[in-house]
């Protein structure tokens, strides 16, 4: 099975392909799709849009997991996040993609524990995958995304 995971934001949107098989887990691809803050946001939603609809194209995942939105302290990015998440769900489902809706709670429960520091779920994420990420936090995120997505479909 192979699983797209996304975190969404309005600045950056960490994305992660992975391959699940069994209790095997293979990364694909990862990256982030990083929107200058000088653009007006619809144009950085149109931006989303289509990558997003790019990777789907590219990589035909069978399904995408992408985190729910549950507690925000700044209430201006809390908007701008949920909007932008709007055109991310659109975006998957427009290309007839399955998809996976998480909760932190789920995606942290990777680690075994649903309670875990984000640098918990970046060390279990990296050794489930065998890799190293020198990144920023949001590409971890997206691939603990699609890890928690994979085993909840």
């Amino acid at each position: 099975m192979i699983v797209l995971g996304i975190d969404p934001g309005s600045s950056r949107v960490g994305y992660g392909i992975i391959e699940k098989r069994g209790n095997i887990y293979k990364a694909i691809t990862y990256g982030l799709i990083d929107l200058p803050p000088s653009i007006e946001l619809s144009d950085k939603f149109l931006i989303i849009y289509n990558k997003i609809k790019e990777i789907i194209e590219n990589y035909r995942p069978d399904i995408v997991s992408v985190e729910k939105v549950y507690f925000f302290r700044n209430q201006k990015t809390i908007t701008e996040v949920l909007e932008a998440r709007g055109v991310i769900i659109l975006s998957v489902v427009q290309n007839n993609v399955k998809l996976i809706e998480v909760t932190p709670l789920q995606v942290k429960s990777i680690t075994g524990f649903g309670r875990a520091k984000k640098d918990q779920v970046s060390k279990m994420v990296q050794m489930l995958l065998g890799i190293e990420i020198k990144s920023f936090d949001d590409v971890t995120d997206a691939l603990a995304i699609a890890i928690a997505g994979s085993n909840y479909y």
